[in-house]
């Protein structure tokens, strides 16, 4: 069907027929592609549509009123030429507002609100004055005047005064009404709710769900009425070419590259098979900023290419769970094309083959909403330094399916030596991982994995992380979609890996309270500290010889910091089936009782040893203080236990 045909048909109809309904889901390009249509048709001087958006409208008032605005504003559009001369010859000398419009045009309100100018006409109160008609205009200028109503199901009018209201416009003033809407959402809505609130006028009811199914029914019933015919819009991805054509680049070049490559992101919403070309829109837009980072390197444009493509999909991905779920799994299928491609031996007739490269600064990006330029623009050099493009940085960087057998081989015995010897970064962890599960899921040879080793190698790295040794950015994500593919071998990797992502502030926070303590300066901390991993033993001695050289004032000070601390803060998100943190957790809190005992057996005999009273007493009641603390944890730690418990 071709709906630009339809609706050209229906506009140019001499039969009064009833509007016209374009049903399609949210997203799908309904009120893009009417818009433009309204664009194209409006610079014609045939006829002239205009587009009202229903979302907000909550009474039939208002949606008259704004019909009228329209209204005039069409009519503003079409004189434009002597407005100003009517204006400046009545303005001076009529001072009532229907006045004005009378004078204007003997009597034709709209158009002498229309000359008179837009902004005049509401400040005179004129809209009571007007009547909507079947056309604009006059003489030679007259048009066709089309009513076209977005987002039905997104008005908060009754649906059936909404309804009613139109069919006034369609029927009894016969002017062509078009309403586009996601009619299923219509239906859906009124008959899942237990109880609504429906705003009738000024008049709110509250109606039971007999009722609104009730009201359903009547909808479908009064729809007959008012719809001489229904049209069904699907998303086309011929909307990407206007959506880049009408795009205001900020780049210079952008536009141009976009267009140029535009059979890439079309292949990518294809194979995503998504309906909903928002996300297009979405994607042109952000994909801007990568571009500019790209234009500041000598990145190729093969590779600018790749991840145009990675960009889009992923982009997909990243879509609200409830989309998620319902389309996520082909996500995969795209990822994993090259494969299924081998494996039936045919050749690829797709546009773009595919290869796709990700970043890790652009995965953040999606994943939190923070654009970091400046690290996206790092990864983009990192990836054409020639220094970096060993056979080991391919495979743990690009696309299992961009590298051939033998370069595997080389480069995974090579991240495999770093990974076991915890020298990887925690991204590249993560990459290895996940390249190691679709080897395995694919059943590639690349299976000569020491799992063991390789756990051992985190632990290491974790080691060097947490004492210091490693200052970099921790550049770290394990995505959903990452752990969903784990399986048994490395699902106990990712959790301590999340581990990671989930402690390593308060990793820093421990380094530089350590380093606090090493230079005497506690009370620092009784503000910038507020919780850490556990009290384990490196900190512990550190706090015990600062403690033991501090004068009065400092025990004290430092005495009300390591209490204050939070041992107990939440180190993973909530509902987190992490069984590695939560077991560490207990580990951790365990450790940090143990030590807090230690440090209480410290204090106690320091105090037996101390002859000075005041200081005598400062020990004593630090040493009371440490045991109310202990029992807090104590507490925390039996509920821990019960969590652990309950995981299993």
């Amino acid at each position: 069907m071709d709906i630009r045909e339809e609706i050209s048909t229906f506009i140019n109809r001499k039969e009064e027929t009833g509007a016209l309904l374009i049903t399609g889901k949210w997203g799908s390009g309904k009120s893009y592609y009417i818009k433009d249509l309204a664009k194209e048709l409006n610079d014609n001087k045939k006829e002239y549509l205009c587009v009202v958006s229903l979302f907000g409208i909550d009474s039939v008032a208002s949606l008259i009123k704004a019909v009228k605005e329209y209204y005039l504003e069409a009519n503003s559009t079409v004189f434009t030429k002597t407005a100003s001369k009517i204006g400046k010859i009545v303005g001076k000398t009529v001072d009532s507002g229907l006045k004005v419009a009378e004078a204007a045009t003997g009597g034709n309100v709209a158009v002498s609100a229309a000359q008179k100018g837009f902004s005049s006409v509401l400040s005179l109160g004129l809209l009571d004055f007007i009547s909507v008609k079947n056309y604009i205009g006059r003489g030679k200028s007259k048009r066709k005047f089309v009513l076209v109503f977005d987002d039905l199901e997104r008005c908060k009018i009754n649906m059936i005064d909404l309804l009613g209201a139109i069919n006034e416009y369609c029927e009894n003033r016969n002017i062509k009404t078009i309403i586009l809407a996601d009619e299923n959402k219509i239906l859906n809505n009124e008959a899942s709710l237990k109880k609504v609130n429906w705003t009738d006028g000024e008049n709110k009811k509250e109606i039971s769900i007999t009722e609104q199914q009730k009201s359903a029914d009547n909808y479908s019933e009064f729809k007959e009425k008012v719809v001489f015919q229904t049209i069904g819009f699907e998303a086309s991805v011929d909307i990407i070419d206007k959506m880049i054509d009408s795009y205001t680049e900020s780049v210079e070049g952008y536009k141009d590259f976009i267009k140029d490559n535009a059979d890439i992101i079309k292949q990518a919403f294809a194979e995503s098979e998504s309906d909903n070309l928002r996300f297009i829109k979405k994607i042109i837009t952000n994909f801007e900023r990568v571009y500019s980072a790209i234009k500041k390197t000598e990145v190729s444009d093969d590779f600018a290419l790749k991840l145009l493509y990675g960009f889009a999909i992923k982009s997909f991905e990243a879509r609200p769970k409830i989309q998620q779920n319902e389309e996520n799994s082909n996500i995969n299928k795209i990822l994993i094309r090259h494969i299924k491609k081998e494996k039936n031996t045919k050749q690829s007739t797709a546009i773009y083959n595919g290869e796709y490269i990700n970043i890790y600064s652009l995965q953040q990006w999606m994943d939190t909403g923070r654009y970091d330029e400046e690290a996206v623009i790092s990864e983009l050099k990192n990836f054409f330094t020639p220094k970096h493009i060993t056979d080991k940085f391919k495979v743990l960087h690009w696309s299992i399916f961009d590298i051939d057998a033998q370069t595997t081989t080389n480069g995974l015995n090579d991240a495999l030596n770093d990974a076991y010897n915890g020298l990887l970064e925690a991204e590249d962890y993560v990459g290895l991982i996940d390249r190691l599960q679709y080897y395995k899921e694919y059943k590639l040879p690349f299976d000569e994995i020491d799992y063991a080793k390789l756990s051992e190698g985190i632990d290491k790295y974790i080691e060097r992380f947490k004492n210091g040794e490693i200052t970099e950015k921790l550049r770290l994500h394990v995505s959903s979609d990452i752990m969903k593919r784990a399986n048994n071998n490395t699902r106990l990797l990712l959790e301590k890996l999340e581990y990671i992502e989930y402690n390593y502030a308060y990793w820093i926070l421990r380094n530089n309270f350590i380093d606090s303590l090493k230079k005497n300066e506690g009370m620092r901390y009784t503000i910038d500290v507020h919780g850490l991993e556990e009290l384990d033993d490196t900190l512990l001695d550190i706090f015990e010889e600062a403690y033991q050289k501090a004068d009065n004032s400092k025990k004290r000070e430092l005495g009300h910091v390591i209490l204050s601390i939070n041992y107990t803060v939440d180190t993973q998100p909530v509902g987190s089936e992490n069984n590695y943190a939560i077991g560490k957790k207990i580990d951790v809190i365990s450790n940090t009782i143990k030590n807090f005992k230690k440090l209480n057996s410290f204090i106690v005999a320091q105090s037996e040893e101390e002859e000075d009273i005041i200081t005598k007493m400062i020990l004593n009641q630090f040493s009371s203080n440490i045991k109310d603390k202990v029992q807090q944890i104590e507490d925390y730690l039996v509920k821990l236990k019960e969590t652990k418990k309950d995981k299993r």
